[in-house]
Protein backbone atom coordinates (compact mmCIF):
# COMPACT_ATOMS: atom_id res chain seq x y z
CA UNK A 1 0.00 0.00 0.00
CA UNK A 2 1.27 3.59 -0.75
CA UNK A 3 1.78 6.22 1.04
CA UNK A 4 -1.08 8.15 -0.55
CA UNK A 5 -3.43 4.94 -0.19
CA UNK A 6 -2.77 4.62 3.18
CA UNK A 7 -3.76 8.70 4.03
CA UNK A 8 -7.09 8.40 1.79
CA UNK A 9 -7.53 5.22 4.39
CA UNK A 10 -7.09 6.62 7.65
CA UNK A 11 -9.18 9.70 6.11
CA UNK A 12 -12.38 7.56 4.91
CA UNK A 13 -12.10 5.93 8.72
CA UNK A 14 -12.00 8.91 10.28
CA UNK A 15 -15.35 10.76 7.85
CA UNK A 16 -16.98 7.18 8.75
CA UNK A 17 -16.73 7.80 12.47
CA UNK A 18 -16.98 11.37 12.91
CA UNK A 19 -20.52 10.85 10.45
CA UNK A 20 -21.23 7.88 13.35
CA UNK A 21 -20.61 10.46 16.04
CA UNK A 22 -22.34 13.07 14.85
CA UNK A 23 -25.13 12.25 12.55
CA UNK A 24 -26.52 14.73 9.75
CA UNK A 25 -27.76 18.11 10.75
CA UNK A 26 -25.00 18.46 13.83
CA UNK A 27 -27.13 16.91 16.14
CA UNK A 28 -25.97 14.09 18.77
CA UNK A 29 -27.26 10.77 18.29
CA UNK A 30 -29.83 10.56 20.94
CA UNK A 31 -33.05 9.75 19.82
CA UNK A 32 -34.55 9.27 23.26
CA UNK A 33 -34.44 8.69 26.93
CA UNK A 34 -36.13 5.81 28.44
CA UNK A 35 -36.85 4.15 32.04
CA UNK A 36 -34.35 1.36 32.98
CA UNK A 37 -36.84 -2.00 33.28
CA UNK A 38 -38.75 -1.92 36.22
CA UNK A 39 -41.98 -3.45 37.32
CA UNK A 40 -44.17 -0.79 35.48
CA UNK A 41 -44.64 -0.52 31.57
CA UNK A 42 -42.84 3.25 31.56
CA UNK A 43 -39.78 1.66 30.32
CA UNK A 44 -41.82 1.47 26.65
CA UNK A 45 -42.13 5.85 27.25
CA UNK A 46 -39.66 7.70 25.27
CA UNK A 47 -38.64 11.00 26.41
CA UNK A 48 -36.64 13.76 24.48
CA UNK A 49 -34.17 14.89 27.16
CA UNK A 50 -32.42 13.40 30.47
CA UNK A 51 -34.59 13.47 33.65
CA UNK A 52 -36.89 11.15 36.55
CA UNK A 53 -39.37 8.87 35.07
CA UNK A 54 -42.64 10.61 35.63
CA UNK A 55 -44.21 7.39 36.68
CA UNK A 56 -41.56 5.73 38.80
CA UNK A 57 -39.01 8.32 39.68
CA UNK A 58 -35.86 6.40 38.26
CA UNK A 59 -33.46 8.65 36.28
CA UNK A 60 -33.82 7.87 32.10
CA UNK A 61 -30.99 6.30 30.74
CA UNK A 62 -30.32 6.76 27.00
CA UNK A 63 -32.79 3.94 24.90
CA UNK A 64 -30.98 1.12 23.62
CA UNK A 65 -29.77 1.67 20.07
CA UNK A 66 -30.55 4.87 19.70
CA UNK A 67 -26.90 6.44 20.08
CA UNK A 68 -24.91 5.15 17.40
CA UNK A 69 -21.49 6.06 18.64
CA UNK A 70 -21.81 4.16 21.83
CA UNK A 71 -21.32 0.69 22.60
CA UNK A 72 -23.97 -0.71 24.80
CA UNK A 73 -22.88 -4.19 24.10
CA UNK A 74 -19.99 -5.36 21.63
CA UNK A 75 -21.51 -8.42 19.34
CA UNK A 76 -18.17 -10.29 19.38
CA UNK A 77 -18.33 -10.50 23.23
CA UNK A 78 -21.74 -13.13 22.82
CA UNK A 79 -23.37 -14.66 20.12
CA UNK A 80 -27.13 -14.05 18.84
CA UNK A 81 -29.14 -17.00 18.75
CA UNK A 82 -33.09 -18.06 17.74
CA UNK A 83 -35.33 -19.87 19.32
CA UNK A 84 -35.26 -23.30 16.57
CA UNK A 85 -31.66 -22.86 17.28
CA UNK A 86 -31.72 -23.01 21.52
CA UNK A 87 -33.93 -26.56 20.19
CA UNK A 88 -30.99 -27.85 18.18
CA UNK A 89 -29.20 -26.78 20.57
CA UNK A 90 -30.66 -28.94 22.92
CA UNK A 91 -31.38 -31.75 20.25
CA UNK A 92 -28.03 -32.39 19.95
CA UNK A 93 -27.51 -33.03 24.28
CA UNK A 94 -25.54 -29.36 24.56
CA UNK A 95 -25.77 -28.45 28.29
CA UNK A 96 -27.94 -25.05 28.14
CA UNK A 97 -28.44 -22.86 31.23
CA UNK A 98 -31.10 -20.23 30.93
CA UNK A 99 -30.41 -16.55 31.93
CA UNK A 100 -34.02 -14.70 32.33
CA UNK A 101 -32.55 -10.62 33.33
CA UNK A 102 -36.49 -9.77 33.25
CA UNK A 103 -37.46 -8.19 36.84
CA UNK A 104 -38.63 -10.87 39.22
CA UNK A 105 -42.48 -9.39 38.57
CA UNK A 106 -42.27 -10.36 34.66
CA UNK A 107 -40.14 -13.34 35.56
CA UNK A 108 -43.07 -14.73 38.07
CA UNK A 109 -46.07 -13.49 35.39
CA UNK A 110 -47.37 -11.06 37.75
CA UNK A 111 -46.02 -8.06 35.32
CA UNK A 112 -46.64 -8.79 31.51
CA UNK A 113 -47.25 -12.43 31.50
CA UNK A 114 -45.39 -13.85 29.20
CA UNK A 115 -44.11 -17.11 30.77
CA UNK A 116 -40.39 -17.88 31.31
CA UNK A 117 -38.31 -21.21 30.32
CA UNK A 118 -38.00 -23.99 32.44
CA UNK A 119 -35.24 -24.06 34.75
CA UNK A 120 -34.60 -20.59 34.14
CA UNK A 121 -32.25 -18.51 37.25
CA UNK A 122 -33.64 -15.23 37.37
CA UNK A 123 -30.93 -12.02 37.91
CA UNK A 124 -32.70 -8.71 36.77
CA UNK A 125 -30.49 -6.87 34.22
CA UNK A 126 -30.51 -3.65 37.29
CA UNK A 127 -29.07 -6.07 39.68
CA UNK A 128 -26.94 -8.31 37.57
CA UNK A 129 -23.19 -7.16 38.26
CA UNK A 130 -24.00 -6.67 42.31
CA UNK A 131 -25.15 -10.52 42.12
CA UNK A 132 -22.49 -12.11 39.01
CA UNK A 133 -21.26 -13.99 41.84
CA UNK A 134 -24.43 -16.20 41.98
CA UNK A 135 -23.02 -17.32 38.34
CA UNK A 136 -19.69 -18.42 38.95
CA UNK A 137 -21.30 -21.96 38.66
CA UNK A 138 -21.96 -21.67 35.31
CA UNK A 139 -18.94 -20.48 34.22
CA UNK A 140 -17.63 -24.17 33.04
CA UNK A 141 -20.76 -25.40 31.38
CA UNK A 142 -21.90 -25.35 27.96
CA UNK A 143 -24.06 -22.64 26.80
CA UNK A 144 -25.62 -19.16 28.51
CA UNK A 145 -28.54 -18.00 27.28
CA UNK A 146 -29.53 -14.99 28.47
CA UNK A 147 -33.11 -13.57 27.64
CA UNK A 148 -35.79 -10.76 28.20
CA UNK A 149 -39.06 -9.45 26.69
CA UNK A 150 -37.75 -8.41 23.33
CA UNK A 151 -33.82 -9.00 23.21
CA UNK A 152 -33.51 -5.22 24.15
CA UNK A 153 -31.98 -5.89 28.04
CA UNK A 154 -30.31 -9.23 27.04
CA UNK A 155 -27.93 -7.40 24.98
CA UNK A 156 -26.62 -5.33 27.80
CA UNK A 157 -26.61 -8.44 29.85
CA UNK A 158 -24.73 -10.41 27.60
CA UNK A 159 -21.84 -8.10 27.12
CA UNK A 160 -21.84 -7.91 31.48
CA UNK A 161 -21.68 -11.59 31.72
CA UNK A 162 -18.44 -11.30 29.52
CA UNK A 163 -16.95 -8.71 31.08
CA UNK A 164 -16.90 -10.58 34.25
CA UNK A 165 -15.33 -13.35 32.36
CA UNK A 166 -18.15 -15.87 31.46
CA UNK A 167 -18.04 -17.03 28.25
CA UNK A 168 -20.41 -19.36 25.94
CA UNK A 169 -22.87 -16.56 25.99
CA UNK A 170 -26.24 -16.06 23.67
CA UNK A 171 -28.27 -13.55 23.43
CA UNK A 172 -31.99 -15.03 22.16
CA UNK A 173 -32.79 -13.36 20.06
CA UNK A 174 -36.57 -11.25 20.38
CA UNK A 175 -36.62 -12.81 23.62
CA UNK A 176 -39.67 -13.90 24.96
CA UNK A 177 -42.24 -12.16 22.34
CA UNK A 178 -40.55 -14.45 19.77
CA UNK A 179 -40.51 -17.53 21.93
CA UNK A 180 -44.41 -17.01 22.09
CA UNK A 181 -44.81 -15.45 18.52
CA UNK A 182 -42.86 -18.53 16.67
CA UNK A 183 -44.52 -21.97 15.32
CA UNK A 184 -44.63 -24.84 17.17
CA UNK A 185 -43.06 -26.04 14.03
CA UNK A 186 -40.57 -24.19 13.63
CA UNK A 187 -39.13 -24.25 17.10
CA UNK A 188 -39.99 -27.97 18.31
CA UNK A 189 -38.60 -27.28 21.99
CA UNK A 190 -41.13 -24.47 22.47
CA UNK A 191 -44.03 -26.22 24.36
CA UNK A 192 -41.76 -27.99 26.67
CA UNK A 193 -39.71 -25.06 27.19
CA UNK A 194 -42.15 -23.14 28.62
CA UNK A 195 -43.97 -22.62 31.55
CA UNK A 196 -46.57 -20.16 32.75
Amino acid sequence: MTPEMKITACICAFCLLFAAAFPAGGQSGHIGYVCPPCDSDCHDMVYDARGACPVCGKSLIPKPGAVPNATLANPAQYNDISPAAVCEALEQGKDVVFLDVRTEGEFQGTVRPMGRLKDAVNLPLQELEARIGELEQYKTRGMIVVYCARSVRSPRASALLHKNGLRNIYNLLGGMTAWNEAAAADVPCKDSLLVR
